[in-house]
This record gives structure tokens, C-alpha cells and sequence, in this order.
């Protein structure tokens, strides 16, 4: 199998995983705070609620794609399974500013569509700013994930690999 394939299954899993991990905090959270459990939309608290659940879902973010894959000698759970990691443009091992980078500038920020974080941050831009905001921004993290997809399929690396100075390369056992 090669390494494309190998990202997009291990994208399915880590983004089946995160996504759970974050959802089972934000009912957590809200059965705490407000008595009952409330799913992924945060639209629906108060802007201090709201904020302060996103930095709690930023952090274990974080612990997820940039500290897990700097101890694992750059493997996410996704990753682990289908024996590929993170690594420097240079395949050394990836530093936590390179999975930093990555993580939240590309991956978070720029590719927005396709990360369960994007979608609470954009619940608090729609609190603060409105619809037509995050609709703008919608249009704007789709594009620039289409743009990564073509990228992948002509070098193997998308926007967040470039951002990061990082490549996904098979695991050698």
C-alpha cells in the first residue's frame, strides 16, 4: 500500500478518534456546567462558556497531533496503524515547532474544513462574528483543502506538511 493510501486511511482514523475524544469532553463539560449534555456545537453556550471549553479542546488538540507524534517518534494512533510517520523534511525526527506548525497553522488555521477543531473554532467566530463569516471561512478552508488534495497526489505533501517542514513516510520495521 502506498504512503497516500496509507494517509488517508490513517486520517480516518485519527480523525475518527479526536473527534470522539473532543465530543466526549464538550457533554462532559456542558452535563457539568449546564446540567445536561449538549454534542460538537458550542454555538449554543454563552461566548466565556464557549471560549473556555475551545482552549480545554485545544489543548487535548494538541496533546493529540503535536505531543503524542513528538513522543512516538512522529506515529498518531492512525499512523501507528498503518505503519507511516511524521518526520523533518531532512527525516530526522520531527520537532515539537515542526508538529506545532503543522498542526495548528496548517492543518487548523489554513485546511480548516477537514478538522474537528476548525469546527469549534468556527462555532466561536459564529458566536462573535456571525453566518456570513463563517461562511466565508467555510468556502476558504475547502478550497484550501482541495488545493493540499492535489498537492498530495503530484509530491506527497500537502499545504500543513509545508508549513511544518515535515513528509509522512513509510515506517521501516
Amino acid at each position: 500500500m502506498n504512503v497516500r493510501i496509507r494517509r488517508f486511511f490513517s486520517y480516518c482514523v485519527d480523525w475518527y478518534v479526536i473527534t470522539l475524544i473532543l465530543d466526549i469532553i464538550v457533554r462532559i463539560y456542558t452535563r457539568f456546567h449546564f446540567g445536561e449534555a449538549l454534542s460538537l456545537s458550542l454555538d449554543s453556550l454563552d461566548l466565556y462558556s464557549a471560549v473556555k471549553l475551545l482552549l480545554i479542546l485545544f489543548v487535548v488538540n494538541c496533546i493529540y497531533f503535536v505531543f503524542l507524534p513528538y513522543i512516538c517518534n512522529g506515529a498518531t494512533i492512525g499512523k501507528k496503524i498503518f505503519h507511516i510517520k511524521i518526520v523533518s523534511q531532512n527525516e530526522k525526527k520531527v520537532s515539537l515547532s515542526n508538529l506545532f506548525a503543522k498542526e495548528i497553522i496548517g492543518n487548523i488555521i489554513i485546511e480548516g474544513a477537514f478538522y474537528p477543531m476548525s469546527n469549534y473554532i468556527s462555532n466561536i467566530i459564529l458566536l462573535l462574528f456571525g453566518k456570513n463569516v463563517v461562511q466565508i471561512l467555510t468556502y476558504v478552508h475547502i478550497l484550501m483543502g482541495l488545493v493540499s488534495m492535489m498537492l498530495i497526489l503530484k509530491n506527497n505533501k500537502m499545504i500543513h506538511d509545508y508549513i511544518g517542514h515535515t513528509e509522512v513516510v513509510i515506517e521501516n520495521n
